[in-house]
Parts: structure tokens; C-alpha cells; sequence
């Protein structure tokens, strides 16, 4: 299983993982880890080629919870993402790296065309 406890420090210093989130995903009731609830092909690869969870921190884009640690409990929904979330990619992430705290140095994005969309959205106004 893969710790739910682990924060960034805990991981691979500096390796951060962003998936988009599964349409397919565990029907059990209340809230689990994300990292349990989402049961599509690239979280099922996750869980078995990283079964410790050590190799990066791991997070996840949705249309319903935004960008978010995978160790988030959360319960089953079902919404569609659009490009016009209103999310701030560039701010989600600074938090998520406790805005430069816990500094990351290589980030991957995975996910379907409309997920790397937004999180590649422009992170400043011109």
C-alpha cells in the first residue's frame, strides 16, 4: 500500500507527480485517499509500480476537487473538467510545494489533452 501519512520532505526530495484524475473510479461509500478512489489505468499502474509511494510525491488534478495532495481522502463523484475551472495552475502548485518550502524540481504532468490543457495554463497575466 502506499503511505497516505508521506508529505513531500518524506519522498524523493524534489519529484512531484500530477495526475489527472479517473473517470473510473472505486464505488465505496464515504471518503478514501484519492489515490485508492481513483481506479483508472494510469492510478492502477501507479499503485503497482510504486507500491511504497517513494519514488515522488503524487497529486491529482479534478474537476470537482482542483489540484490536491492523493493522500486527500475523498468521496465518489462525477464531474467533467473544463478549461475554464477558474483554477490558478501556477498558485495550486506553489502551494502544493508550500510555496518554495518544500521546492520541486521535477514535475510531471499525466493526463488526457483537456487535463495538461489546464495545467499548463498560463500561470501569470500579462
Amino acid at each position: 500500500m502506499i503511505p497516505i501519512h508521506c508529505t513531500p520532505a518524506d519522498l524523493a526530495p524534489g519529484r512531484l507527480l500530477i495526475l489527472g484524475c479517473s473517470a473510473t473510479k472505486r464505488p465505496d461509500p464515504g471518503y478514501m485517499p484519492a489515490i485508492y478512489r481513483y481506479d483508472g489505468a494510469l492510478w492502477q499502474t501507479l499503485r503497482v509500480t510504486d507500491p511504497r509511494g517513494s519514488t515522488a510525491w503524487v497529486a491529482f488534478l479534478s474537476a470537482h476537487y482542483g489540484f490536491q495532495d492523493a493522500a486527500v481522502p475523498i468521496a465518489d463523484y462525477n464531474a467533467r473538467l473544463t478549461i475554464d475551472t477558474g483554477m490558478h495552475p501556477g498558485a495550486e502548485i506553489a502551494s502544493m510545494s508550500r510555496y518554495g518550502r518544500a521546492p520541486c524540481h521535477d514535475i510531471a504532468l499525466v493526463g488526457g489533452h483537456l487535463y495538461l490543457d489546464v495545467m499548463r495554463a498560463p500561470t501569470s497575466s500579462a
